[in-house]
């Protein structure tokens, strides 16, 4: 198996030396919380050691510890960085250190000094992955292990971003490639708070865990059976809402991160050494929307809308998800003029055409408000709903499964039973939700939603402004 492994690794690592993401498919530092990937990957830790005198000289044992620490953190999301193709923003401004405020008011650390970082710190990793001491030397994508993408950029939410971003170098992909199939770790880190998160909940709002104590049951039970399996970017899968319960609550593992829209990295790897099938629903959101106000789509949904704007499939599809998950219609017009920036381009008058073509075909849209109303996040919760089910199932039957947003990754073997019970999966979990007037809770939602990112969103405008 190793040797398949390593043979699928090599034509991977072809596949990802080429031009790098753009500068807006960023992500900040992730931290390495597990011990499991820096003790086993003996490249890794070979790396960091010869790296660490470029990156301090003093002798002291807490100093070099401090800074080794950083330094890991940064080389594990350069690893992650070329398995996701996506750039790492690296933040060197006062903005980026120190104390910033919560949505409760309170003073608390900005992500990169609670995982330790100093400015200068950051500064000497940087000149030391980069191998260069001006903007115009990090450049370079052909010294060091790292190079600049660019130096502050406008993010894929519209607003600007001051930290530069930088993607490895093709000697670094070379050298960590072999990554690809390490135990990225997590597995004796299975408490209640880290397989169940909720984000951004106000106190009030986070529910009680009687009514999900058996979900965590579910996923530990399954991340214990998945643990000795073999996949890419292997590590425990975990659940996070938004806000409120279930809002945004898919499941979230390393290996859905892999890149696979630009160059086909994820569906070629390896499942225990076989070949890996994706099973996935078609146009899951709006159908799922469909069934829950009680109306039918063609077996074909986007064939139509495809048709009447005159756009590609694609950009059809990344429209369609826009519109469902924007949150409200003062949305509509940054997502229109901003059209062109996304990860699926298209026009604005093309926008507006699919926008057009799916009130025309499908006007029940409109008529229930589908559109600009926090569709998406909510259904995202239903998504992960299913994968709790489906999570169950495999654990019970012993399939190798692994969860990629609303599609399932198995070896072809498993693909038939898989693509048949996650349909019948998702009829119980709709019949659920309707039974319970889901779509009516997201809807009372929907305005304390909007109030809280404006909210957020004035506290960052003013906290520039007082800067």
């Amino acid at each position: 198996m190793t040797n398949v492994m390593n043979e699928n690794a090599k034509l991977l690592a072809d596949l990802v030396s080429r031009k790098p993401p753009h500068q807006s498919e960023s992500f900040p530092v992730i931290p390495l919380t597990s011990k499991t990937f820096g003790v086993n990957n003996q490249v890794f830790k070979e790396f960091i050691e010869e790296l660490l005198p470029q990156v301090i000289k003093s002798n002291r044992h807490d100093v070099q510890d401090s800074h080794r620490k950083c330094l890991k953190h940064v080389v594990f999301s350069l690893i992650h960085a070329m398995f996701n193709w996506e750039c790492l923003a690296l933040g060197v401004s006062e903005d980026s250190y120190g104390k910033d405020m919560n949505d409760d008011g309170n003073l608390i650390n900005t992500h990169m000094t609670r995982l330790g970082f100093t400015r200068r710190i950051t500064e000497r990793i940087r000149d030391a992955l980069s191998e260069g001491k001006t903007d115009k030397e990090r450049r370079d994508p052909n010294t060091g292990w790292m190079f600049m993408v660019c130096n502050g950029y406008m993010a894929a939410d519209g607003t600007q971003r001051h930290a530069a971003v930088y993607f490895p170098t093709k000697k670094f992909i070379e050298l960590f490639f072999h990554a690809l199939y390490t135990d990225f770790g997590g597995w004796d880190e299975l408490t209640n708070e880290y397989l169940y998160r909720f984000n951004n909940f106000l106190l009030p709002d986070i529910p009680s865990i009687a009514t999900y104590a058996n979900k965590i049951k579910i996923l530990r039970d399954y991340n214990n059976f998945m643990r000795d399996q073999s996949w890419a970017m292997k590590n425990p899968s975990t659940r996070a809402m938004n806000m409120y319960s279930p809002r945004g609550g898919r499941i979230n593992n390393y290996y859905q991160n892999i890149a696979n829209r630009r160059y086909k990295v994820r569906t070629n790897t390896l499942l225990n050494g076989d070949i890996i099938e994706e099973c996935d629903f078609s146009a899951n959101h709006l159908w799922m929307f469909s069934y829950l106000v009680g109306e039918e789509l063609p077996q074909d949904a986007y064939e139509a809308i495809v048709k009447r704007s005159g756009a590609s499939r694609e950009q059809v599809k990344s429209v369609t998800t826009k519109l469902l998950g924007s949150t409200s219609l003062s949305q509509k017009g940054m997502l229109t003029k901003e059209s062109h920036k996304a990860k699926i381009p298209c026009s604005a008058d093309q926008f507006r055409a699919i926008e057009s073509a799916l009130y025309s075909e499908y006007p029940w849209l409109e008529k229930h408000n589908a559109f600009y109303h926090d569709r998406g996040a909510w259904l995202q919760g239903i998504e992960g709903d299913i994968s709790i089910h489906m999570m169950q199932w495999c654990t019970q039957n012993q399939i190798p499964l692994l969860a990629v947003h609303d599609a399932y990754a198995v070896n072809t073997h498993n693909a038939e039973a898989t693509e048949e019970m996650m349909h019948h999966l998702r009829e119980g979990v709709l019949n659920y939700a309707k039974q319970t007037k889901y779509l009516d809770v997201a809807s009372s939602k929907q305005p304390l939603v909007v109030a809280r990112i404006k909210t957020e969103k004035e506290r960052k405008k003013a906290k520039r402004k007082g800067k």
